[in-house]
């Protein structure tokens, strides 16, 4: 029911809020931001008509990183390069993948194999984080461990619409070191 300024207003002051919560506690905070489907900054139609790092999230997040940057807060953040849709980096020693998902339609194992073939980092990380598809899901695709999160929207009439199931909010947790994960937690 919000504009999209509206959107993007309350975004940037729930990240605002999340990120100096954990920059309190912490010293090594890492932020990563991936462009999605629902946050293309320009559209004709319903198509995307701009590079896919043109993004209202991407934009949001930068502005909390300066934000965070003015007032002293040493956070690193992590963006896609131009025309970019994931980001993969290291933490304790693993390998993490962050995308949207809906560059994979619903087919992480082709198109984690497809970006190996590229030689790109996410073909070969060790725990890759999508959304997109507002369900949990978690799956080991050969070394590598897919973690869908579910949508925090509470459902979506269009999602349940095109036939698929209502899914309950759910963020994941996680500790991960050395290239494995434990003590997950839904919620």
């Amino acid at each position: 029911d919000l504009t999209m300024t509206e959107m993007v207003r309350v975004f940037r002051r729930l990240m605002a809020d999340q990120v100096s919560a954990f920059s309190d506690l912490s010293d090594d905070v890492l932020v990563v931001a991936v462009p999605g489907n629902h946050d293309e900054a320009k559209r004709v139609g319903d198509k995307m008509a701009t590079r896919y790092d043109d993004s209202w999230a991407i934009d949001g997040a930068a502005q909390v990183a300066d934000v965070m940057a003015a007032k002293g807060r040493e956070v690193k953040w992590l963006f896609p390069g131009i025309d970019g849709l994931h980001v993969t980096a290291e933490v304790s020693g693993t390998r993490m993948g962050f995308l949207h998902g809906h560059q994979t339609r619903g087919k992480m194992q082709p198109w984690l194999g497809g970006m190996a073939v590229n030689r790109d980092p996410i073909g070969t990380a060790d725990v890759v984080l999508s959304g997109h598809f507002h369900h949990l899901r978690l799956e080991h695709i050969g070394p590598t461990t897919w973690m869908q999160t579910g949508a925090l929207d509470g459902g979506s009439a269009w999602f349940t619409h095109r036939g698929n199931p209502e899914a309950p909010p759910a963020a994941l947790t996680f500790v991960t070191e050395g290239g494995a994960w434990h003590a997950l937690e839904v919620v």
